[in-house]
């Protein structure tokens, strides 16, 4: 684990898995802490988000297989190359092992940074294949929420739940749930239920309760996900995307050709940088 603390707020990575554990302002937890069956914090999904048809993509003719969400969490070989009091930089490269699932090569990182009630990751990608690389890449945080709990997002939203098992998303969805702003309680995720929109428009999302409240930034993410594994949990994710799961109709699995797939040239740097602003009661009055 790597703890990072700065202005009152507390980080916690796993570095096994290079996921936050833990965010904390002022003792306040603001990450789901395992209380329900699923035993994730905060994944970071990457080269695919969701599921592909079968678990498999081919490229230049060959079939390769790849789990939902991708592999993220199995890249171990992290090195720490820069780190301050309130920052800290993780860098990796693809190997041999990896080339079995997924055809390029590359190099990440990862920074981790507070600045003042914010805490900031940069994501950067560097393509070391020599030609083309394709990828998806996208956050799955879940955070400690009440049912009495408000989401508000700045602009009003059109989330569907067509899907097929809960995999596959349904190209002309008929079940809609419109909003800018619901109660937590008002959100149905009976049988894992999600909610996916193709098409996002807010540039950042609000949640609030009796003791605490945060701010995310979507600005420039295409598409984004609710999710909760039953009604009543005590958390939800909140989950932008640069990708999708694959369409129910789907019919070549080419890569190159998958929704909101992102294309990145030899040697190129494909860079994203993600922003949650953190409040406390303390905040509240003030």
């Amino acid at each position: 684990m790597y703890n990072l603390n700065a202005n009152n707020i507390n980080l916690i990575i796993d570095t096994t898995t290079m996921e936050i554990r833990s965010l904390k302002l002022r003792g306040e937890e603001f990450t789901y802490q395992h209380t329900n069956s699923w035993q994730k914090n905060w994944p970071f999904l990457f080269p695919i988000c969701g599921t592909l048809i079968n678990n498999s993509f081919s490229h230049n003719g060959k079939i390769y297989k790849l789990n939902r969400h991708g592999f993220f969490r199995d890249l171990k070989e992290w090195n720490i190359i820069f780190e301050t009091d309130d920052m800290v930089k993780f860098a990796t490269q693809s190997n041999q092992r990896f080339l079995e699932i997924y055809p390029f090569e590359f190099e990440i990182v990862f920074t981790f940074k507070i600045v003042e009630n914010t805490v900031i990751t940069n994501f950067e990608v560097k393509n070391l294949s020599s030609e083309n690389m394709y990828f998806s890449f996208g956050y799955h945080p879940a955070f400690l929420v009440e049912q009495n709990g408000w989401l508000e997002f700045s602009t009003p939203e059109l989330f569907y739940t067509d899907n097929t098992n809960m995999l596959y998303l349904n190209r002309n969805p008929k079940e809609k749930f419109a909003f800018d702003k619901v109660e937590i309680k008002d959100i149905n995720f009976s049988g894992s239920q999600f909610y996916w929109n193709q098409n996002l428009q807010s540039d950042f999302v609000t949640y609030s309760d009796k003791n605490k409240s945060f701010k995310l930034n979507l600005k420039g993410y295409p598409v984004c996900l609710l999710w909760s594994e039953e009604n009543k949990a005590d958390y939800i994710c909140i989950e932008p995307w640069f990708g999708s799961a694959d369409f129910a109709d789907r019919k070549n699995n080419e890569i190159s050709l998958k929704e909101n797939i992102i294309k990145l040239e030899p040697l190129k740097i494909w860079k994203d940088e993600f922003k949650i602003e953190l409040f406390t009661k303390e905040d509240f009055s003030c």
